[in-house]
Parts: structure tokens; C-alpha cells; sequence
């Protein structure tokens, strides 16, 4: 049986109910990437930072919804099982952003012809190579991803996310 945001204490999708968590106040995650961390957030410990990381709070109906490890795959299930118009939303929001990322991308034909043209150059090798060990650094640490996204602020840059073509 399925936990109704009012109803049972505990659902297929692991989440139970919980009292007053609009009047505590809930902190986000630190340093998260994936996109389900709006609609989750933690009770709070006395220094602001998050309580219990593996059991994050839904903002909209309140409920805990187990996440052991770090595993968020049990998120996304409760949002498209109990707010699917949210969900829904959601979906829509990530086509728009992809095809936006599409758009401003090389592709990979595209990034092919032009390795392929200049790779007996040994000048532009060493460029590219060096360029993909640089993208590359940024694809590996969240860090210096934070650090750009700041520096394309400050310095009023749009904001573009490095891709990494072999």
C-alpha cells in the first residue's frame, strides 16, 4: 500500500510522516549536483548544518524519505509518485534545458572534423590535449565546477558547462 501525503505513516517509497517540520525550518544539502535536492531538505542541528543526512525531508508534503548513502534514486520516485504535477513540471523544465545545451554545444561530428584536420599538427595536439586534461579537472571536482560558476559571475560571463569531446 501506498502512503498518502495525509494518510499512512509509511509507504512503498519509503517515506513517513512527520510533525511540524514547516515551523522548524529545514537546510538544504551542501555541495549537491542532482536536481532533487529542491524539493528535500534536513532538519537542522544547532550549527545550521544539516541533521541525519540520510534521511532528507520533502518540502512540499513533509515526509522523510529514507536516502541510505547517498542514494537518491528514492527522491525522484516520491516526487512522481506523490506530487506528479510537480513531477510533471519537472520533466519539462530538463527537455527545455537540454535542448538549450544542445543548441550552444559542438557535436560530436563537428569536434571529429576538426581533430581529424589538425592532428598532424604536433602544436595543436599539444593544445587540445591540454585543454581536455584542464575540462577534464572540472568534470572530476565539484569544487572548481562551484569555483567556475563564480567566476563567470563575478566577471559577468554566461554561465556555460565544460564538455569533454575525445
Amino acid at each position: 500500500m501506498v502512503a498518502s501525503c495525509e494518510g499512512e505513516s509509511k509507504g512503498r517509497d519509503g517515506a513517513e510522516d512527520i510533525q511540524d517540520v514547516a515551523s522548524t525550518g529545514l537546510v538544504s544539502k551542501r555541495n549537491t549536483t542532482s536536481f532533487v535536492w529542491q524539493y528535500f531538505g534536513f532538519r537542522p542541528r544547532n550549527s545550521g548544518r544539516p541533521r541525519e543526512e540520510d534521511r532528507p525531508i520533502c518540502k512540499i508534503c513533509s515526509k522523510i524519505v529514507i536516502s541510505k548513502g547517498g542514494n537518491t534514486s528514492n527522491l525522484p520516485s516520491h516526487i512522481r509518485i506523490k506530487h506528479p504535477e510537480e513531477y510533471q513540471r519537472l520533466k519539462e523544465k530538463k527537455v527545455k534545458e537540454k535542448k538549450k545545451e544542445r543548441g550552444q554545444n559542438m557535436t560530436n561530428v563537428e569536434a571529429l572534423a576538426i581533430t581529424n584536420t589538425t592532428k598532424d599538427d604536433t602544436r595543436v595536439s599539444r593544445i587540445l590535449a591540454l585543454s581536455r586534461k584542464i575540462v577534464g579537472s572540472f568534470s572530476h571536482s565539484w569544487k572548481k565546477r562551484r569555483d567556475l560558476r563564480k567566476a563567470q559571475v563575478d566577471h559577468n560571463l554566461p554561465e556555460h558547462s565544460l564538455i569533454n569531446v575525445s
